[in-house]
């Protein structure tokens, strides 16, 4: 079995909790058939289109001590989730990142440091 088989099979994605991964690449997830990613506390970047076309991601678990500070373009463009949670060491979400989706509640954490949301 070819590795591109056996990652559009994957539906759970859990990166460790003592993982050193700080950043998820562009494109890292696209099109792929994944329904609930993990992502640790560690992770600062989600590049631009990193989960491009995930139709079947409905959940994204992000710890609330997260370290992540950066949402890239068009990072969760085409995707199905119906809410996210912004940590408060967020401070910057680029323009589209959640481009054609309806997401009914985006919630911010208490004491945000957001700065930046593009239009």
């Amino acid at each position: 079995m070819e590795f591109k088989e056996i990652y559009n099979e994957l539906t759970h994605i859990e990166i460790p909790p003592d993982s050193k991964q700080e950043q998820i690449n562009k494109n890292s997830f696209s099109h792929s058939s994944i329904e609930w990613i993990t992502l640790p506390r560690i992770l600062i970047k989600i590049g631009d289109e990193a989960f491009y076309a995930c139709q079947n991601l409905s959940k994204i678990d992000i710890q609330t001590n997260s370290k992540l500070k950066f949402i890239g373009r068009h990072a969760f463009i085409y995707t199905f989730f119906n809410s996210f949670y912004v940590p408060s060491n967020v401070i910057h979400i680029v323009q589209n990142a959640f481009q054609y989706r309806e997401i009914r509640l985006i919630e911010f954490e208490e004491n945000t440091k957001m700065q930046i949301i593009d239009e």
